[in-house]
């Protein structure tokens, strides 16, 4: 977690409401864009058949759930009707996209419920519901009282949010509906809020629904934390038909992990009570670790979707499980969280305590962004499972790791240039280091995994017992 300048820059198009100037760098990018989303039916063409390919994989080989196979048809189906749609219309017609798609969508979760009659009631109960609470985000955030005054009305809207989420005495939405809002909202606020925060002009409203109606989260609750700045920047700022190509790799590298992740779960996932061997006790240390695949391969899924509609987005993980330390192994797992934490927690911390020491700058931004990880975790657990449940294991999982890491990065702050080896013995060196790591993630992530401490402990020491 190195500390870099943090370059303060206009929102992209943010300053096109109104009455507010376009500056010319603004009308550039415009008209760049335009020029990036130029059709062309033979490259088109080869990006629908590889989509139509992937669609008979989804299908063959099941992947996720028949829900997940109709957001691929909506998705791909979209992406169609969107490359047709003439660039200035676009943005609206991937919103109407969206919310359309969601009945299709989430129609079978309400059959079974109101019946065939009402299929649509549910769905449309969900848009409303999630427009709403966007608007109101929305208007809060484009008043000109003071921040902290905006802030203050965020918490206590998020509150009220989580009071009928507990309770929803009046049967407002299902169970699985408070997670979907619980997904789209609780951490993308935060994001939205920080840059009207920085921003030097107020936020158009196209862009707002664009970065919350995102098709993709209807479906997925685990979903990366993208970065509103990022997501703009992103749109359209190079060849259409190359971000939709990387966008088709990415779902196609997010389904082999998926695949590697069946079988692991499958064949090799065991739960405490199977450890009765020093083999099975190295099964269910290792095999949890490697079953992140399918919040990894899920990730790539879902970048590579919307890459199909023009947003070049970075990767979301990238070799996390061959991380020769501490510090590669948080910046790569999920790069979407780290940069999430860096961007609230860590700079705004480590700026304002650098004028102390900067080693206790380090420190304590860096100790503070796991702390912050390990509440968020349980706060999005209360959106996804109706209950915040902070327990023993994710103290220690977020102790441990944040100590490692707070030592590796002082380690690394106060290191010398190393003097050229061979390139054998270098290699040799970061193997062994990338074992090390591997290593010990394992351990914590298989304490993360377990109930409680004591259930993880008696299961490294009880196959001993058997053994015996």
């Amino acid at each position: 977690m190195q500390v870099t300048s943090v370059e303060q820059q206009p929102s992209g198009t943010a300053g096109a409401t109104g009455g507010a100037p376009v500056s010319r760098p603004q009308v550039r990018a415009a008209a760049s864009r335009d020029e990036f989303a130029r059709r062309d039916p033979v490259r088109f063409a080869g990006l629908a058949i590889q989509l139509a390919l992937l669609l008979v994989v989804f299908h063959l080989w099941k992947i996720e759930t028949p829900q997940f196979f109709r957001l691929c048809i909506v998705a791909f189906g979209g992406f169609v009707i969107h490359y047709l749609t003439p660039f200035a219309h676009k943005q609206k017609a991937l919103i109407a996209l969206s919310l359309a798609g969601v009945l299709y969508l989430l129609k079978e979760w309400d059959n079974r419920l109101l019946g065939n009659y009402l299929a649509f009631l549910g769905p449309l109960v969900l848009i409303g519901f999630v427009v709403v609470v966007g608007l109101t985000i929305y208007l809060i955030l484009r008043t000109k009282a003071p921040f902290g005054v905006r802030a203050a009305a965020l918490v206590g809207l998020g509150c009220g949010l989580a009071y009928l989420r507990v309770t929803d005495k009046v049967n407002l939405l299902p169970d699985g509906h408070w997670r979907i809002v619980g997904a789209i909202f609780m951490f993308r606020v935060i994001l939205y809020a920080y840059e009207v925060k920085v921003a030097r002009q107020p936020e158009r409203l196209g862009d707002f629904l664009s970065y919350f109606l995102l098709l993709p989260n209807f479906y997925f609750v685990l979903f990366p934390v993208i970065d509103y700045t990022t997501f703009k920047k992103g749109y359209f700022s190079e060849d259409v038909h190359r971000i939709a190509q990387r966008g088709i790799w990415w779902m196609t590298l997010g389904t082999i992990q998926l695949l590697a992740y069946r079988v692991l779960y499958q064949l090799w996932c065991i739960g405490p009570e199977d450890v009765r061997s020093l083999s099975t006790l190295l099964q269910w240390l290792f095999v949890p670790y490697l079953l992140y695949l399918r919040v990894s391969g899920q990730f790539h899924i879902i970048v590579g979707m919307l890459h199909l509609f023009g947003y070049k987005l970075p990767p979301t993980n990238r070799w996390y499980f061959f991380a020769p330390s501490f510090t590669e192994f948080w910046r790569r797992i999920n790069i979407y969280w780290k940069d999430f934490m860096v961007r609230v927690v860590y700079y705004p911390a480590y700026f304002r305590w650098r004028k102390r020491s900067e080693k206790i700058a380090l420190v304590a931004a860096t100790l503070l962004v796991f702390v912050v990880t390990c509440l968020l975790h349980s706060y999005q657990a209360f959106w996804l499972a109706g209950t915040f449940d902070l327990k023993d294991t994710d103290l220690a999982f977020w102790g441990i790791l944040g100590l490692v890491v707070m030592i590796a990065v002082l380690r690394e702050s106060g290191r010398r240039p190393a003097a050229a080896t061979g390139r054998g013995r270098a290699f040799a060196k970061r193997a062994l280091s990338t074992a090390c790591v591997f290593v010990c993630i394992s351990l914590l992530w298989s304490l993360w995994s377990s109930y409680s401490l004591s259930e993880w402990w008696e299961t490294l020491t009880q196959w001993m017992e058997h053994a015996a």
